[in-house]
């Protein structure tokens, strides 16, 4: 549910490969911390034990194997706990951010029958 379908994902440019995989990671995650977030403020609760997100979770896993093919060792698992934790700690800092989305999710939930 929470996916995050990214369609066009450019290379990153040399001497950027950090900044390209940090905001690619946080992509990924941020569907799922959203929803949850969304979910707890709400009073919801979650029946996905991975939150929704586990396909998100898989391309980045993917997307680290590649870099590790390529001799740039990238531990998946911790960078997925940090690009969550990255997203969570913004929302955390930005309330107008997480205000907004519970706004446009308000006007959406009635539209999808939710």
């Amino acid at each position: 549910m929470a996916s995050v379908q990214i369609l066009d994902m450019t290379a990153p440019t040399e001497g950027k490969v950090n900044e390209w995989l940090s905001k690619i990671a946080r992509a990924h995650a941020a569907g799922g911390v959203v929803a949850r977030k969304l979910m707890s403020s709400t009073g919801g609760t979650w029946s996905d034990p991975t939150g929704g997100d586990q396909d998100d979770k898989e391309r980045l896993v993917q997307i680290c194997q590649k870099f590790n093919a390529a001799s740039i060792t990238i531990d998946a698992e911790n960078f997925w706990k940090w690009a969550q934790d990255s997203v969570l700690q913004e929302l955390s800092e930005r309330p107008d951010l997480l205000s907004a989305i519970e706004q446009l999710a308000g006007e959406l939930r009635p539209k999808l029958g939710l």
